[in-house]
């Protein structure tokens, strides 16, 4: 999939866990209901923030493999529970990192289109945008859904800038992970990591994105001298 040749509207996009939004309570949240209904040890944040990024089926089995547990009829019995419980907890305790309804305002003054692509849920997404942004500056989401695939692969993207009708070279993707890294740049993009998200900050620096970014400040700092 490719888009159309000759645009000139730039625009930002973002992943939305770790780099738009603090979601880490409702995402340990889930898991831990979910494993002691299975009679399973608890996990803390620093071991459920390395579970997160390839979309909620692959979380669990992250889960469920560092629990110690093989068993696939236990995992599938994991990925039920945790299927039921996250839609009720998606939004728990979320917010916006400091920072970023100020980093969203400017770059909409700059006259870039705004847009996220995640591999979380995409029916549940549009529930957490709501939740943390009333007023949703984003004029395309996409989440998680059947027949696309997850990130890094880079058709979600497409989809994302088609709608937008922007540029993939004079636009940005923005995200806190390895996987972002991957796929802002599968897709001909600037390619901007930021550290305060689920990745350490070394792992960001290894894949040499185009921008590190540790404030959403330096996010429109660094678009403002690529535009």
């Amino acid at each position: 999939m490719t888009l159309k040749s000759k645009r000139t509207n730039r625009a930002a996009v973002f992943d939305l866990d770790g780099t738009l939004l603090d979601t880490l309570a409702s995402i340990v949240a889930p898991c831990n209901e979910t494993l002691k209904r299975l009679g399973l040890p608890p996990f803390g944040k620093k071991e459920v923030r390395t579970f997160i990024g390839m979309g909620s089926r692959v979380f669990v089995e992250k889960m469920m493999a560092a629990s110690g547990v093989e068993d696939p009829v236990m995992i599938q019995q994991a990925q039920d529970i945790y299927h039921e419980l996250a839609p009720a907890m998606i939004t728990h305790n979320v917010e916006p990192f400091e920072g970023v309804p100020d980093m969203l305002e400017q770059l909409q003054q700059m006259g870039l289109k705004l847009g996220v692509a995640t591999n979380k849920n995409g029916k549940l997404t549009p529930r957490v945008l709501a939740h943390a942004f009333p007023d949703s500056p984003f004029s395309a989401v996409r989440g998680a859904q059947r027949f696309v695939p997850l990130k890094p692969h880079p058709q979600m993207l497409f989809l994302v800038m088609n709608k937008l009708k922007a540029d993939l070279s004079s636009s940005f993707f923005i995200g806190d992970s390895d996987v972002d890294i991957e796929t802002g740049r599968a897709a001909g993009m600037h390619t901007i990591a930021v550290s305060w998200g689920f990745k350490p900050r070394e792992v960001l620096e290894a894949l040499a994105p185009d921008c590190l970014a540790d404030t959403p400040a330096e996010v429109v700092d660094y678009i403002r001298r690529h535009m």
